[in-house]
């Protein structure tokens, strides 16, 4: 979605903290959206898997940060060293090399 002078945004869900409904106290808790801007040339998108060079298996545990892994784990082989995982593109680049 598009917001002012060409800033991207995506919607996030929050919880929210407690608010009384009437004055008797009864409590609940609300959601609240919250707009989180991004600019358009610094959006990345984050992959839905890596592939693991070990076993070459698709890997979807993992924490992408500043268009990097941060952590990964293999479920196949249990590896979780960062430097062998790839995204998909990456790995064909790898492969036609």
């Amino acid at each position: 979605m598009k917001g002012q002078q060409g800033q991207y945004f995506e919607p996030i869900l929050v919880w929210g903290p407690p608010f009384r409904t009437s004055q008797r106290g009864r409590g609940g808790r609300c959601y609240a959206a919250i707009r989180q801007f991004v600019n358009k040339e610094k959006a990345v998108a984050i992959p839905d898997y890596l592939i693991c060079l070990n076993c070459e298996a698709a890997c979807y545990v993992f924490e992408w940060k500043d268009d990097e892994v941060t952590e990964a784990y293999c479920e196949l082989c249990t590896s979780e060293e960062i430097d062998q995982f790839l995204t998909q593109e990456d790995f064909d680049a790898l492969i036609e090399a």
